[in-house]
């Protein structure tokens, strides 16, 4: 064709008009700078509906908790697990990813926590003691530094004798350290190491933190990574060496690895499964390199576009958009191998397409509608290279490639003699396949847990076991979340929730809590313990001191028992000792947008304790159970976007009534939504939970199914070129997704499993519905 004739100067103008749109949208990615690939899981999380005002706490806190981790070294010979230890300590102190790591317990820190409960001997007692008279508090502090002094085993620290004679400072450091995670456990200081004894090995602990800027996914230079080159490095220098590891970090590394594995030889085996077949068809590298060549740009058009609208993108958008693939791919395959270019079928099909997007965009769940703006702009933009850029490929393919219909052919004669069968008898058929969906869909289970959407490698696993039995920490899944517009106000009702929880310890319904107002006391509590101790702790002080055999000092109640004043606006949060400070991150969550927020949790709970009982929400107090929060907003989340598809359907069928007439517009529905039954079905028959990752895969059956109906809708006499693109499309899908089901990760497979179902049922039931 001359390249002058109106023909070729209308082609040279489309592919023109097609670099522009592109390179306009790429200056709005430059624009919108700067922006990020968020790769935090717990965002693709919706927010449960009693979490609003404190969901960013909530977040803060998941954020510390998910960051450490516990590293156990262990060996027969202690020496051994000592110099593995500190080969391994050094490791992680020397990698900018660690915020922190710690193996050591020096003789300066024993010394920094006995001056820290010594400065605050009064503030620091129990609580109950507010409950007694001056007497009693007297005698009973009295008794009790008798018996530390003579009793049987006396380990008291008795340096500061004269300056604390009731021993306040070590009734209050035991109490405390008795209250941490430490104490349950089974771990005993060994040449300054915390260690455990375990089938005839000692281990040596290691408690390490991530900074906030490790990325949870594995990468080749990812510290984890690093970690585990170093522990076999040890491991083949010291064969008796174990090593156990606990944290969530270890955890995303794993299963980020596995799944980077999965989806590299799944890829690997799909996309050269696709490559062979399409060689096979057209004997050419130029339809496949064009193909490939208009997917890559709808991602990059998509990726853009979302960056320059949310300036960020999701990693798992780009999972939610293998949609773009799906359909792009079906426009580019017509293209080619039908010898009429459907642009009517094509336009509808993407109408449709879109309109199962917006659907999705009217959910209140910010990553949802993130994603299914991705799609939405990766199709425009392969619809686009399809109508705008395919033809002037094929006019300089000068349409040599013969194409062979005989597969397509024999196929579509098949389907000829089953129309050709009786009304009453494809009824009676019709019927008895519908009947066999009804006992799947009644067992249907629409409901989300993400504890199955996770598993555990089996090393790890046992890891975990080893770990927790060795901490005994008990933590209970279900934790308290304290909010006030103060630090006071927070410390206040923290007390007032702990006594709650006192009472259900004496009825056994726990066994302790943690809460940082154990640590550090509100203002009003310390002043009343002041109050009480200077007052009650001078009528048994002369008695004390001739029992211990040391000099009274006078006016004792003006020099020995008046408090250290402290601020009372600063609760002693930036003065703890290195060894308490870990438990202030873990509980005090601190400013977040005016407010301040904090964590009490309950330790080794019955199942009988009831944590709402506990809970007082109009009071800024709310117990929190992160898994159930999280399974109930998925679950309704899944809910919504079922019948969001539902609703696709109907308005889908509804434009179409004004293309064609009523009765055309439900055949052309009609494969795609048996399809989607037939999925559910199948679903409720293997028991698998319909979750928020399957019903995305059936909005994606309707995407790239409904396309094989226009198609077929719109073939008139070239049927078996249009049979030829369509088993072309779904034999690319059916791979693409087919591999997918096979991943081990469960939100992949089960949106593989929900294409590979949906899309076989639209395959061959979309045949019928030619004229």
């Amino acid at each position: 064709m001359n390249s002058s004739s109106p023909e070729s100067k209308k082609r040279f103008f489309n592919v023109g008009l097609w670099v522009l749109l592109h390179i306009a949208l790429m200056v709005a990615v430059v624009i919108a700078y700067p922006w990020k690939v968020d790769k935090n899981l717990y965002s693709i999380v919706p927010e449960s509906e009693m979490t609003p005002e404190i969901h960013a706490a909530e977040n803060e806190l998941t954020a510390r908790t998910s960051s450490r981790m516990m590293i156990f070294v262990g060996d027969s010979d202690f020496s051994v697990a000592k110099t593995a230890a500190d080969r391994i300590g050094h490791t992680l102190l020397a990698n900018k990813q660690i915020r922190s790591a710690s193996w050591k317990v020096d003789a300066s820190s024993m010394d920094e926590i006995s001056k820290f409960f010594f400065d605050r001997r009064f503030s620091m007692q129990d609580p109950v003691i507010l409950a007694m008279e001056d007497a009693e508090v007297a005698d009973y502090f009295y008794n009790k530094a008798l018996s530390r002094v003579f009793g049987a085993f006396p380990m008291t620290d008795l340096s500061r004798l004269e300056e604390d004679p009731y021993l306040l400072s070590q009734s209050a450091q035991d109490r405390m350290l008795s209250m941490t995670p430490m104490a349950s456990s089974h771990l005993t200081l060994r040449d300054d190491m915390l260690t455990v004894q375990d089938s005839g090995r000692t281990y040596v602990f290691i408690n390490a933190e991530l900074s906030k800027d490790a990325s949870a996914f594995a990468s080749g230079d990812h510290i984890l990574g690093i970690l585990d080159d170093t522990i076999e490095e040890l491991q083949e220098e010291f064969p008796n060496l174990r090593v156990e590891k606990s944290g969530v970090p270890f955890h995303s590394y794993s299963s980020s690895k596995q799944a980077q594995v999965e989806i590299g030889w799944i890829s690997g085996i799909s996309t050269a499964a696709v490559l062979l077949l399409l060689l096979l068809v057209f004997r050419s590298a130029v339809p496949i390199v064009t193909t490939l060549s208009s997917i890559a740009v709808a991602i990059l058009a998509a990726m853009g576009a979302t960056l320059a609208t949310f300036h960020e993108i999701h990693v798992f958008t780009f999972i939610f958009g293998t949609s773009v693939i799906g359909v792009s791919i079906d426009y580019a395959l017509h293209h080619f191998a039908d010898k009429e270019a459907q642009v009517k079928s094509m336009l509808l099909g993407f109408m449709t397409t879109e309109l199962s997007y917006i659907a999705l965009m009217i959910v209140d769940f910010p990553i949802l509608r993130q994603m299914a703006f991705f799609s939405m702009v990766g199709l425009a933009s392969a619809l686009l290279s399809v109508l705008l850029v395919f033809p002037f490929v094929s006019e300089r393919l000068r349409n040599e490639q013969k194409f062979s219909l005989k597969v397509a052919q024999v196929i579509l004669a098949g389907y000829s003699k089953l129309e050709r069968i009786p009304k009453i008898a494809r009824y009676i058929i019709f019927v008895m396949a519908a009947g066999a969906l009804i006992p799947g869909i009644v067992q249907l289970n629409v409901q989300t847990d993400i504890r199955s959407m996770y598993t555990v490698a089996p090393e790890l696993g046992a890891s975990e076991m080893k770990v927790a039995k060795w901490m005994n920490s008990g933590i209970a899944p279900t934790y308290f979340i304290v909010s006030g517009n103060s630090v006071e106000e927070v410390l206040q009702k923290e007390e007032t929730l702990t006594e709650k929880l006192r009472e259900a310890e004496r009825d056994s319904l726990l066994k302790s809590h943690l809460a940082f107002s154990e640590f550090s006391p509100s203002s009003a509590k310390r002043t009343a313990l002041d109050s009480l101790l200077s007052r009650a702790l001078p009528l048994r002080y002369k008695d004390l001191c001739k029992q211990l055999k040391i000099h009274p000092v006078k006016n004792p109640g003006k020099t020995l028992f008046a408090a250290v004043e402290m601020d009372e606006n600063t609760a002693e949060f930036e003065d703890l000792p290195e060894q308490l400070s870990s438990v202030r991150d873990m509980l005090w969550i601190g400013e977040i947008s005016g407010k301040y927020y904090s964590a009490v949790l309950p330790m080794h709970a019955s199942e009988m304790f009831n944590p709402k009982d506990y809970a007082d929400p109009s009071n800024g107090i709310y117990a929190v159970n992160k898994i159930q929060e999280v399974n109930a907003a998925l679950t309704e989340l899944s809910l919504t976007a079922l019948s969001l598809v539902a609703f696709a359907y109907f308005a889908v069928c509804f434009i179409l009534s004004f293309v064609f007439s009523w009765r055309n517009s439900l055949r052309i529905v009609r494969a795609p939504v048996l399809g989607c039954f037939f999925t559910l079905s199948m679903f409720g028959y293997l028991q698998i939970p319909v979750n928020f990752f399957a019903i995305t895969g059936l909005i994606l059956v309707l995407g790239i199914g409904i396309d094989y109906a226009l198609f077929f809708k719109d073939a008139q006499n070239h049927a078996d070129s249009t049979a030829l693109a369509v088993m072309l499309s779904a034999a690319t899908t059916l791979i693409s997704f087919g591999t997918l089901s096979l991943s081990g990760f469960a939100p992949v497979s089960v949106l593989g499993l929900a294409v590979l179902l949906g899309i076989s049922a639209c395959f061959l039931l979309s045949p019928f519905t030619r004229d």
